[in-house]
């Protein structure tokens, strides 16, 4: 009984249902970036949810994001696959195209490595590798 209590628990502090969604926004960055070692679910799906191609001509939002992106997946692996499988597609290929970017503020073979090493989501975690190993190839060539 106390495991299916428990069970139902976790599962329910897991889905936070729709969230609003503030794309572009430097103050959900500067949450995100002061809990970065913390997030909870629902942090870190307002992190993913502000990300947009329209940001794009944001240079303080595009600059701020580019490099909370990598270090997010760095300190957050496995929650970060999670909530990505669930994030909206729009803002999911934002993030998939940001990751081939690349940023020098984390060590993009060290990140690649956390990533295949996180369970499920297989076909969210090819995308992710597949990006991740671009900016790999990038930052090889320069």
């Amino acid at each position: 009984m106390n495991i299916i209590l428990l069970f139902l628990t976790i599962n329910l502090s897991l889905d936070t249902g729709p969230i609003d969604c503030n794309k572009c926004s430097v103050e959900i960055l500067a949450k995100t970036e002061a809990r970065l070692n913390n997030l909870s679910h629902q942090e870190m799906q307002m992190f993913f949810c502000t990300m947009d191609e329209s940001c794009k001509s944001n240079i303080e939002f595009s600059e701020f994001s580019n490099e909370l992106l990598f270090k997010v997946f760095a300190s957050q692996a496995a929650l970060s696959m999670k909530i990505l499988s669930v994030t909206e597609e729009n803002a999911r290929k934002a993030i998939l195209e940001e990751l081939t970017v690349g940023n020098e503020s984390v060590d993009l073979k060290e990140t690649y490595t956390k990533i295949s090493n996180t369970r499920g989501h297989n076909k969210i975690k090819k995308q992710v590798l597949k990006s991740l190993q671009s900016a790999i190839d990038k930052y090889q060539t320069k």
